[in-house]
C-alpha cells in the first residue's frame, strides 16, 4: 500500500513503546538484561532461568535482581507465582543506600538488596499463609507498608499464576491484580527516582515470567 502525503499527515504519532507494543523485558530463556542489583553479572546463587522463568530459589542474605534498563514513567505487566507461606517483591523508583565514599570499604552482600524503605515495593505475598498476611498493608499487591490493597482483590493463591502490573506515569502510580486496579497514589517528590525495575529476593522461592514493559 503507498500513502500519500496527504494520508500521511493525517497519520498521528505513536510513541514508540505505544506503536511497537509492549517489549519483553526478559526473554523466557536466558539471563540477557538482568544482573545483580547494584552488581555486575547475574547472581551466582539464590536465582536461576527455569522453565521460561526468573526462579528465586529458596535461600538466605542472596542479591536482589535487577533488569540493566533504567525507567522512569513507564507500564510494566507481569505474571507471578510464590511458594506456600513465601514472601517476595517487585521494586521500582529504588533510593537505595550507598556504599560510604571515599573510604575504600568493599560492598557488603546488603547493598545488593533493597527493602521498603529504599524504594516503591508492589508486595507480592502467600496472604493465606506468609507471617505478614495480618498486616493489610503488607499484603499482595499493596503498596508495601503504605496503602493496602482491598480485601476482595482478585488474588490467587500460592503456587498459582498472578497477572501483576504496574503503572508509572510522573508521580502518579498505579498497582493492577489480575485485571483489577487495587492501589491508586501519588508518589512524593523524593520518592520519583529513575532505577531499575528489581525482583526481590525474600529469602522464599518466587516465580516470575512475562515481564512486558510498555
Amino acid at each position: 500500500m503507498v500513502l500519500s502525503r496527504r494520508s500521511l499527515l493525517l497519520v498521528p504519532f505513536l510513541p514508540r513503546s505505544f506503536a511497537a507494543g509492549p517489549r519483553a523485558i526478559f526473554d523466557g530463556r536466558s539471563e540477557a538484561g538482568w544482573v545483580t542489583y547494584r552488581g555486575q553479572g547475574f547472581p551466582s546463587d539464590g536465582w536461576e532461568i527455569e522453565g521460561g522463568c526468573i526462579h528465586a530459589k529458596a535461600a538466605y542474605m542472596v542479591p536482589c535482581l535487577a533488569t540493566v534498563d533504567i525507567y522512569t514513567d513507564f507500564d510494566l505487566s507481569f505474571e507471578w507465582k510464590i511458594a506456600p507461606g513465601g514472601n517476595a517483591g517487585v521494586f521500582y523508583s529504588c533510593r537505595g543506600k550507598e556504599p560510604p565514599v571515599g573510604t575504600g570499604a568493599k560492598p557488603e552482600s546488603w547493598w545488593y538488596r533493597t527493602h521498603s524503605s529504599r524504594g516503591q515495593e508492589y508486595q507480592i505475598l502467600d496472604d493465606a499463609a506468609a507471617s505478614e498476611r495480618t498486616e493489610p498493608s503488607k499484603t499482595s499487591a499493596s503498596l508495601y507498608g503504605k496503602i493496602a490493597a482491598p480485601p476482595n482483590k482478585p488474588l490467587r493463591p500460592a503456587m498459582q499464576w498472578n497477572e501483576g502490573r504496574i503503572v508509572v506515569r510522573g508521580l502518579h502510580a498505579e498497582h493492577w491484580l489480575n485485571g483489577m486496579k487495587v492501589v491508586d497514589y501519588e508518589m512524593k517528590r523524593d520518592e520519583k527516582k529513575p532505577s531499575p525495575i528489581v525482583l526481590q529476593h525474600h529469602h522464599s522461592e518466587a516465580w516470575f515470567r512475562n515481564l512486558r514493559m510498555a
